[in-house]
């Protein structure tokens, strides 16, 4: 009967193969199976998983009755979900995240995309530098990427980093409240700078005269 089955517009694989006719196709009152008009839809055997799942609970989040999206013939608990067919594919680190991590509450269809919806305790944490304070925006892709949170880089635009000996934000962002604020004579001392700037119109050692003259970072 399988190798019958298999000439069929609903050909038999995985845990189908094991299962008795009488699964599917129940008798008719006459004792005999019901074969013709079959339905071929998965939710015509699996109503009673579909409507019982709660986990997530599939009737309320009004999931599609096509069960095979997620569902394989193989095994019917390990569902999986493609989420790359969404408008939030997942990669890096997000690939391993339990559903319900970012699902909170049973929310499927109304979940933000944005990262500071799930990083928001993490936005507000971070004390190197300081986030919050500082007025760093909540984009957080600018800087982090989801192979891991941590090791986050920043587009330092048109002024190198690592600037000489400095490779911190707090090096020459010393207010980690205010990072309009920048300081380079920690490094740079008046001993070392003013033999290099003899007879330069307009020197004045201090931060500001530097980054007047060195905005890109250079000598």
């Amino acid at each position: 009967m399988v190798r019958a089955h298999q000439l069929t517009r609903f050909p038999l694989n995985g845990s189908h193969i094991t299962l008795d006719c009488e699964a599917c196709h129940s008798p008719s009152p006459q004792g005999q199976l019901t074969f013709v008009n079959t339905s071929t839809e998965c939710v015509a055997c699996h109503g009673v998983q579909f409507q019982s799942a709660k986990s997530p609970d599939h009737v309320a989040l009004a999931f599609p009755q096509d069960c095979s999206q997620c569902h394989a013939p193989t095994i019917w608990t390990s569902a999986r979900f493609n989420h790359g067919a969404t408008g939030f594919p997942l990669t890096g680190a997000h690939v391993a995240v339990l559903c319900q991590k970012c699902h909170v509450s049973g929310s499927f269809t109304a979940l933000s995309t944005a990262c500071v919806s799930c990083h928001q305790p993490d936005y507000v944490a971070t004390t190197a530098p300081a986030h919050q304070p500082a007025g760093f925006p909540t984009s957080c892709e600018t800087c982090h990427t989801t192979a891991a949170w941590a090791g986050a880089t920043f587009n330092h635009t048109w002024f190198a980093i690592p600037h000489h000996t400095a490779t911190q934000c707090v090096d020459c962002h010393t207010n980690s409240a205010n990072y309009s604020v920048f300081v380079c004579t920690t490094c740079h001392t008046q001993a070392q700078t003013d033999p290099r700037h003899s007879g330069i119109r307009g020197y004045v050692w201090n931060s500001t005269n530097c980054y007047g003259c060195h905005s890109h970072g250079g000598g």
